[in-house]
């Protein structure tokens, strides 16, 4: 026979799988609200995104999952149930990174990385390069991810919301729900500054303007002239 504590977790799972998105959303603040009162293990854990934002998110992160709290970052992202399932956390520490299994606990991979750095990164092949090595550089300008109780072991380590792994062009334009448009796009921005998506001149050029034209909107002759946009900019 079923636990009856394992019998009612799985009810309760059941049930939120009812709510929608938005609703899910609010559950989750309210219920965040009332845990904060009476949970003093919660902690401010930020989960990265491709362009350098965040989202914070107070749980508890000897007791929260990864796979857990991906669903939580997933609503407040608006990411369907379909698209979804295209992202997930990955970890993130100087030249490596680690694609996190769900079963793991949240508080596990700042505390046993380097285990993780050692069993994982030491398998590549003699001479080759450290796994995630470009991501690391990609994201090397990110801020530190401080807990509320500001351990220093914990800031060395960042959680990074983006692709699974390499997902086909062909099942990226099938989602048309703006969260997973907007994280995808992101990542091809962060993926063609760092060299990971090779292009001649011409198509630099063009991504350049598409970029140009999404951060300042379009062209104005009264405000656009030459030499008022900065080289970051582009």
């Amino acid at each position: 026979m079923e636990p009856k504590g394992k019998q009612r977790r799985r009810v309760h799972d059941e049930a939120l799988k009812t709510l929608s998105a938005e609703d899910l959303s609010k559950f989750v603040s309210e219920r965040s609200k009332a845990d904060i009162e009476r949970n003093p293990n919660l902690q401010a854990i930020r989960v990265y995104l491709m362009d350098g934002s965040y989202k914070a998110f107070k749980i508890d992160p000897a007791e929260v999952t990864v796979e857990e709290l991906w669903e939580v970052a997933s609503n407040k992202l608006m990411l369907t149930p379909s698209s979804c399932q295209s992202f997930f956390i990955w970890g993130l520490r100087d030249n490596f990174e680690l694609l996190l299994y769900p079963h793991q606990r949240v508080d596990s991979i700042f505390k046993d990385w380097e285990l993780f750095e050692q069993r994982y990164n030491n398998a590549r092949p003699s001479g080759g390069k450290n796994i995630g090595s470009t991501l690391a550089r990609s994201m090397s300008s990110l801020a530190r991810t401080p807990s509320i109780r500001e351990e220093p072991a914990e800031t060395e380590t960042k959680l990074v919301f983006r692709k699974t792994a390499i997902v086909p062009l062909s099942e990226e334009m099938r989602y048309q729900d703006s969260g997973a448009v907007h994280l995808f796009y992101i990542e091809a921005v962060r993926n063609v500054l760092a060299s990971n998506y090779p292009c001649e001149v011409e198509t630099a050029i063009q991504l350049g303007g598409i970029q140009l034209q999404l951060t300042v909107g379009d062209k104005n002759n009264d405000i656009h002239k030459p030499g008022s946009f900065s080289l970051h900019c582009v």
